[in-house]
């Protein structure tokens, strides 16, 4: 193989690993970006409130018994905790997003309407046995993980009577949310007791709920296209329309084991109690960073494919570039991902991905064609980039066939050197590729001379 040609492919190679530089220290940029608006979402969290979970109702009635340990009309206080026989739920988000600088978050209004009943017959033979066995008032408890979504205060409507809320839960191991006493449970009287309660609440970006109640259905609706279903069942009916969702779910105590939830609520930690939960994530389809992050993975592939192109037109127009045009070109490679990425914080990604490629194609484009002092090649020089542009973007949007898709990419540029050059003799290249002239940019056309 002639010498010349060694040195041009060393040389190139040199360049696409030097190009590797710039292209990390991208990735490192779009890494910081992310941390700042991460940054942001905390902010934003700590000035408004931050995801909320919501348990409850749960009903704490205390009672006393005979402690025949201690002796005759010995009593000791004690309590149980009841979880409500039905429980629906409905809810209606009203989103918006909050800013800080660049960075957006959506945060939401929700006005919670919770139905529903306890049953408290399992507590009938406590009080056939002492009616005085009941003397304190019952607590109702609703457990959210942040108090300061709390718009206003609660509404609870208790067997007929309105009743008002304090702060705190007072639930083991739960500190937010809120509590009111309900009187005192005389399961004697009645079996079942109705509740009501109206509640707003501020969150953002997810709202959950814990399926308390022996059978517990939530029906939830927003103005927001693109939920993202969380928790450990998803809803049994929904739909999204252009402008909003609707969801719904049905969860029976056959697979929740109340039992279990209630031990949960006995403990002295509350770590456990959001196990069950199910809800939903106001998420943003396009993430511009991790897109950006996606982009740059394959920036020695964009790189190595587009200096492979430029061999070949070296080879079939019997042209020689010069080692400094392979580096200005690359570093127009590389300072697109710098394009998209700033870009992309201030217009939506697609159409960021065009303006800096549309930037970086004229670029080379008008590059080559005045150094090459051909438009053609120019023009064929553009068409192949456009190609690769329109490729990568394919790639980034298509994240399940993204490995299928590069690597086909890469067997069919190979597929394309190996059937170009396939009738080439090497030995006699060097011959065929004319000097590099000094001030014609360092690209020389079959047959031209350089002397004066």
């Amino acid at each position: 193989m002639p010498r010349q040609i060694i040195v041009k492919v060393i040389s190139v190679a040199g360049i696409t690993i030097g190009l590797l530089i710039p292209l990390t220290m991208i990735r490192g940029l779009i890494q910081e970006r992310s941390l700042f608006r991460e940054q942001a979402r905390t902010d934003i969290a700590e000035s408004w409130t931050g995801a909320q979970n919501v348990l409850g109702p749960v009903l704490t009635v205390p009672f006393a018994i005979e402690d025949v340990s201690v002796g005759v009309g010995h009593r000791k206080q004690t309590k149980r905790i009841l979880l409500p026989e039905e429980l629906r739920i409905t809810a209606s988000l009203r989103t918006e997003r909050r800013k800080r600088g660049l960075y957006s978050v959506p945060v939401y209004h929700t006005q919670l309407q919770i139905v529903g009943s306890f049953d408290v017959r399992s507590l009938a033979g406590i009080a056939e046995a002492d009616p005085r066995n009941f003397l304190e008032d019952a607590t109702l408890a609703i457990a959210i993980s942040d108090n300061r979504g709390i718009a206003k205060a609660p509404v609870l409507t208790w067997d007929g009577q309105t009743k008002e809320f304090r702060s705190g839960c007072g639930l083991p191991g739960v500190g937010n949310g809120v509590r009111s006493t309900v009187g005192i449970i005389d399961p004697l009287r009645s079996t079942r007791y109705a509740f009501r309660i109206d509640l707003e609440l501020r969150g953002m970006e997810s709202i959950s709920f814990a399926p308390v109640g022996r059978d517990t259905r939530v029906t939830l609706d927003a103005a927001w296209p693109h939920p993202s279903f969380t928790g450990r069942f998803l809803p049994v009916e929904y739909s999204i329309e252009d402008g909003g969702f609707q969801a719904e779910w049905s969860v029976s105590h056959l697979a929740t084991n109340p039992a279990d939830t209630i031990a949960r609520l006995s403990e002295a930690s509350g770590h456990n109690l959001w196990v069950d939960s199910f809800g939903v994530s106001l998420i943003t389809p396009v993430d511009v960073y991790q897109q950006a992050s996606r982009s740059v993975k394959y920036g020695s592939l964009f790189v190595i494919l587009t200096f492979t192109a430029f061999f070949l037109v070296e080879i079939s127009r019997k042209l020689m570039f010069h080692a400094m045009q392979y580096l200005l070109i690359g570093m127009a490679l590389v300072i697109f991902f710098l394009l998209l990425l700033s870009l992309s914080e201030h217009l939506p990604f697609g159409v960021a991905y065009l303006v800096a490629a549309v930037a970086c194609i004229g670029l080379v484009g008008t590059y080559l064609s005045s150094s090459l002092g051909r438009m053609s090649s120019g023009l064929s020089i553009v068409a192949v980039l456009s190609g690769l542009y329109g490729m990568l973007y394919a790639i980034l949007k298509s994240e399940d066939n993204a490995l299928l898709m590069g690597s086909l990419l890469l067997f069919v540029a190979l597929a394309a050197v190996m059937i170009v050059t396939r009738k080439l003799d090497w030995y006699k290249l060097a011959s065929q590729i004319g000097p590099a002239k000094t001030n014609t940019g360092g690209v020389t056309p079959e047959g031209s001379s350089t002397s004066p």
